[in-house]
């Protein structure tokens, strides 16, 4: 379950969870992994919904209430049984996508 004080919570959200018409994790299907650097939330919802469409199931996340990082990552895991490109030890985000500079070739000095 995303985190109480998170958005997504709502009346309408745990009730759609419970008459199982958005994904609803059970306790013995979680898969857990670590993710050691975690991507962008947008690109978490991406993920998530590109594993949930194949299986004709609902996220239920609305345009301006997400659920915390920490639960898409679990649903993440869970749903590609801990196999995502983001659980692997070697795995960085795209560096672009948090808005950083890019490195900026230096000719060396002689």
């Amino acid at each position: 379950m995303p985190a109480f004080i998170s958005k997504f919570i709502s009346e309408k959200t745990i009730t759609s969870m419970k008459k199982f018409q958005t994904l609803a994790i059970k306790q013995e299907q979680v898969v857990f992994r670590v993710c050691m650097a975690p991507p962008t939330k947008q690109i978490l919802l991406q993920k998530l919904e590109n594993y949930l469409k194949p299986l004709n199931i609902s996220s239920g996340i609305e345009k301006d209430k997400h659920p915390d990082k920490e639960w898409l990552i679990l649903a993440i895991a869970t749903l590609s049984d801990g196999k995502d490109e983001i659980f692997a030890p070697d795995y960085m985000p795209n560096r672009d996508i948090y808005g950083l500079q890019k490195p900026i070739a230096v000719d060396p000095i002689n």
